[in-house]
């Protein structure tokens, strides 16, 4: 079993900016905001987790609502077959998880 937490980080801060700079070192025709890279690499992750039959557990801080980007936290769990365990066991996934927001913006996942 793998337990893997990550955080995304919040669309305008250092630690975007310092992503993108890191990214067009290795790379300088990127043209990828540094959020979509992370969901690239997470899948990529979570797939090679799948390959190697490891059943997973992904919980995290995402700083997005689930289904608000195409490519986003949705579809990966969708595409790795993961269900959302809070609101498995809560009964509901309509709630906020962020003391000064109204979305949920975090969450637990497994296989």
């Amino acid at each position: 079993m793998s337990t893997t937490t990550s955080q995304q980080p919040i669309r305008k801060t250092a630690a975007i900016t310092q992503q993108f700079s890191m990214m067009v070192e290795q790379n300088p025709n990127t043209t990828l905001h540094p959020r979509d890279q992370f969901c690239i690499d997470l899948l990529d992750f979570l797939r090679d987790l799948q390959k190697w039959n490891h059943e997973t557990i992904l919980m995290g801080d995402f700083n997005e609502p689930l289904g608000s980007k195409v490519r986003g936290m949705l579809h990966i769990a969708n595409y790795c077959a993961l269900v959302d365990l809070l609101a498995l066991k809560i009964g509901t996934c309509s709630f906020n998880t962020y003391i000064g927001g109204s979305d949920r913006i975090d969450y637990v996942h497994r296989e």
